[in-house]
């Protein structure tokens, strides 16, 4: 049943639209008069003015355990600093990014196979179950918000072409980097390896005998097809072209 209260939503994308049909559910979705903001995965800052017009009324969800990974890219810098946990974090908004007082926060495990699209739905859910309950006590005056530690804060970067790819020389020291990065990267802007001139880029691996795993991969130009077809058709038509050292990976699973 859905209570009296009245939230606006603010956001873009997976992360967003998870917390918003979750707390739909719950609450009246109205953008006119709501009685509280819900931010999440916004893109942008809220003005001053903005902000001033509804004190301490918009909250936002933050995934991350804060002041750790302020920014753009959290759940992939997770993924891609192969760390064990991440969160998300709700704060009371202020005029600085991702800098409020805390009203809760929830640390969650990141499985050695998360990507970034199954991790960005664990938090989603994890952090709409916690607004459900939040909401009606912060409104009520129930809870109290919490200064960050901001001596602590580390901040993520916006993802460039130089932290898709995935480098001879990583594969062959650190194959679960590249692993890593494979997974933070999925679905967008998705890791890639360079074999000649061309793009291969990387859909779907795994770490096999310490090695690094193509499972599902696309030459650029060509549509996404199993490692092992690439191995039978794609390598033998390119192979003059390619520089690929296939030692780098482990090839057991190569059908030729």
């Amino acid at each position: 049943m859905k209570t009296k209260i009245k939230i606006g939503l603010l956001g873009q994308g997976e992360f967003f639209e998870i917390i918003k049909n979750g707390l739909s559910e719950k609450f009246i979705i109205d953008d006119e008069e709501p009685n509280l903001w819900i931010v999440a995965n916004y893109g942008k800052k809220v003005s001053q003015n903005v902000l001033n017009q509804y004190p301490n009324r918009f909250l936002n969800a933050h995934p991350s355990l804060l002041p750790k990974l302020k920014g753009a890219t959290p759940i992939q810098t997770a993924i891609m600093k192969n760390m064990k946990f991440t969160g998300f974090t709700i704060i009371v908004m202020d005029e600085k990014i991702d800098h409020g007082k805390m009203l809760a926060q929830e640390k969650i495990a990141i499985a050695k196979n998360d990507t970034c699209k199954t991790l960005t739905k664990k938090i989603a859910r994890g952090a709409t179950e916690n607004l459900s309950i939040i909401i009606p006590l912060y409104l009520s005056g129930k809870i109290k918000a919490i200064q960050q530690n901001h001596h602590l804060e580390t901040w993520t970067k916006k993802i460039t072409d130089k932290d898709r790819i995935i480098l001879p020389n990583e594969l062959l020291k650190n194959p679960s980097q590249a692993y890593a990065r494979t997974r933070a990267l999925f679905p967008k802007p998705k890791a890639y390896l360079m074999l000649g001139d061309k793009r291969l880029i990387i859909h779907k691996a795994e770490m096999r005998q310490n090695k690094f795993c193509p499972l599902i991969v696309q030459l650029e130009g060509k549509k996404a097809i199993k490692w092992q077809e690439f191995l039978r058709i794609e390598f033998s038509i390119y192979n003059s072209q390619f520089t690929l050292n296939l030692q780098c990976f482990n090839v057991t699973n190569r059908n030729v």
